[in-house]
């Protein structure tokens, strides 16, 4: 698995797809990071095009040029269209952050890391609300499941252009399929097993510099031809983060 702390040099839309992909639990205590500075990012980034970065090496992690959005998205593990409300600045002001882990920490604790940062720098207050919004329902496709179930353990690997589950339910693939697409997708199938799944699709981002020479299919292609599962548009309840209040940090 793939979270934003692990992402270099991708473009919004590629990061978008990798930080909605997990079902992390977080720990009961409060994760916190060791030492966290924030800084407004340099204007001039955005303006040559290289804008938006994430990585995370040897205990430390750093973004550069990320805007308040991109953060909450992280931290809350959701999608654009779950966010409702926040100041006018919340995905036009450039934010450089650059955290330590604290001696131990593992990737479940992450998200609960950066809510804490956000609640702190940020001073971010947010609740949750369920609206009816648009959304894909999965569906079985009309030439029948392509799936074998399988009792394997557990793994899975997620890239820009490949899912890949040992075994998977169809609410996890769900999850993982609405991280790419950027809307919630609610499994409508009425498949209660684990099944075996690989994907291999064109990178889900139109702008990407590969997209002229793309081979290929799209995502909603492959499900068809390599899964037998259908995406259909529909409307469905979604939780949403709407965010009361937020404030510029100060620069420290």
């Amino acid at each position: 698995m793939i979270l934003l702390a692990e992402v270099t040099q991708m473009t919004r839309c590629s990061l978008v797809a990798l930080v909605c992909t997990f079902g992390l639990t977080a720990p009961a205590w409060q994760a916190e990071y060791e030492v966290v500075s924030v800084k407004p990012a340099n204007p001039e980034l955005s303006q040559g095009g290289i804008s938006h970065s994430a990585r995370s090496t040897k205990g430390q992690w750093e973004a550069r040029n990320l805007y308040l959005k991109d953060f909450i998205r992280s931290a809350y593990r959701i999608n654009d269209n779950q966010i409702a409300g926040g100041p006018n600045w919340l995905g036009t002001a450039g934010w450089d952050v650059d955290a330590k882990y604290p001696a131990g920490a593992t990737p479940a604790q992450y998200p609960q890391m950066m809510q804490a940062m956000l609640a702190d720098r940020f001073h971010l207050k947010v609740h949750w609300e369920t609206r009816t919004l648009p959304v894909y329902l999965l569906v079985i496709a009309k030439n029948g499941l392509k799936l074998k179930e399988s009792s394997d353990p557990q793994s899975m690997s997620a890239g820009m252009r490949m899912i890949k589950y040992s075994a998977a339910s169809m609410q996890e693939l769900a999850d993982q399929l609405a991280g790419y697409l950027g809307k919630q997708v609610l499994d409508r199938t009425e498949l209660k097993g684990r099944y075996s799944i690989d994907l291999q699709f064109a990178q889900v981002d139109p702008g990407s510099p590969d997209a002229s020479t793309e081979t290929r299919p799209s995502i909603f292609q492959a499900l068809q031809e390599q899964a037998g599962l259908r995406l259909d548009s529909g409307r469905g309840p979604v939780q949403v983060l709407v965010i009361d209040s937020a404030e510029k940090p100060s620069e420290n």
